[in-house]
């Protein structure tokens, strides 16, 4: 993946009740690191605080209108995964398979 990636903007978001693992946090330092070496710079980072999950995703989701972003991904505080997945994933959205959803 050596050219930028074109995508719409968007928000990645970790919902959580106060913590998150530090593997998470890596991971996410990371994927955001490995996503702006690559071009993919139109994300917005976001944590959404608060101890009922439906109540923070929808929090997150007009977070998400509110910066007019088109995509949303959420990320769980006990996750792990490699650096490049968010990239791979929007990567097969926009790009590789557009018309899949």
């Amino acid at each position: 993946m050596a050219e930028p990636v074109q995508i719409p903007p968007g928000m990645v978001c970790v919902t959580t009740y106060g913590y998150i693992t530090q593997q998470t946090v890596q991971c996410l330092l990371n994927a955001r690191s490995e996503s702006e070496r690559h071009g993919l710079v139109n994300v917005a980072w976001h944590m959404e605080p608060g101890s009922l999950v439906d109540r923070a995703r929808n929090s997150a989701v007009r977070e998400m209108r509110r910066l007019d972003a088109h995509w949303l991904l959420f990320i769980d505080g006990d996750t792990t995964f490699e650096k490049d997945a968010v990239l791979r994933m929007v990567q097969t959205a926009f790009v590789d398979a557009p018309d899949a959803g």
